[in-house]
């Protein structure tokens, strides 16, 4: 199961306080779609990393086309998980 820890297509993760309290509702989803700098990217991505552990997954949602910039972005953090 998926946690989506977003409320709208802007919203990144605000019930993340909520699944962080239950994590076992489900593996934790973050909506990247208002995300425009790697750091952003990277601050949100990391976050959750380090709430889940490694070993584990999570998962990454946008409603619409992830460019190039944003996809190495998401990689580059995803490569930074411990």
């Amino acid at each position: 199961y998926y946690a989506e820890l977003y409320s709208s297509d802007t919203d990144i993760d605000s019930y993340f306080s909520a699944w962080q309290a239950n994590p076992s509702i489900g593996r934790p989803t973050i909506n990247v779609n208002s995300l425009t700098d790697q750091s952003s990217v990277q601050s949100y991505v990391s976050q959750i990393c380090q709430a889940i552990g490694s070993g584990t997954y999570m998962s990454i949602y946008a409603d619409q086309a992830v460019g190039s910039d944003k996809l190495s972005w998401i990689d580059s953090a995803l490569d930074s998980c411990n």
